[in-house]
């Protein structure tokens, strides 16, 4: 029989066992359906790729559904999941845009400007983070599809971490 572990010792991450539970999400475009079943059940809701407007409306319908089940809006962690393709200048942003562009089979020059992408430099990216936070975002995602582009990875931990974390919020 294999090793058994007693929940502290264990590596895992999350825990298995969590109390009351592990933490719920529920994923969607913030229709009724899903806005219901998070305002339920969901310790955190994900908004899909949309603009940081679209966000807005999400959270608002979110914090009423919260509401109308007896929980307090505050409780309520919000994220959404965003394209990014960042680079340290303009031509490597480009550059990464245009290898996101080819990975995916789009075909058009870049983001345009309600697309739910981050995509530039590293200050472009940060004020895009924050447009996202000023529409109620609470935690973002950021989809990277190049996956051989480690070094853009790298980037986002050594330039684009440390300038939202600089970021002054409401």
């Amino acid at each position: 029989m294999g090793k058994h572990y007693r929940l502290e010792a264990c590596p895992a991450l999350p825990k298995p066992v969590q109390k009351p539970h592990p933490p719920l999400k529920v994923a969607g475009r913030g229709l009724p359906k899903t806005v219901r079943a998070a305002a339920r059940f969901a310790d955190e809701y994900n908004a899909l790729p949309t603009s940081p407007g679209e966000c807005r409306e999400i959270r608002r319908r979110l914090e009423e559904a919260w509401e109308r089940e007896g929980r307090d809006p505050a409780t309520l962690t919000f994220s959404a999941m965003v394209r990014c393709s960042v680079g340290a200048d303009r031509a490597e942003a480009d550059e990464r845009i245009r290898r996101t562009l080819a990975r995916t089979g789009e075909v058009k020059d870049g983001p345009g400007p309600d697309d739910p992408w981050l995509a530039g430099t590293v200050e472009e990216v940060s004020e895009g983070i924050e447009a996202y936070s000023r529409a109620g975002v609470d935690r973002i995602y950021l989809q990277h599809v190049d996956h051989a582009d480690v070094g853009m990875v790298e980037l986002i931990g050594r330039e684009l971490v440390p300038a939202v974390s600089e970021l002054t919020l409401p």
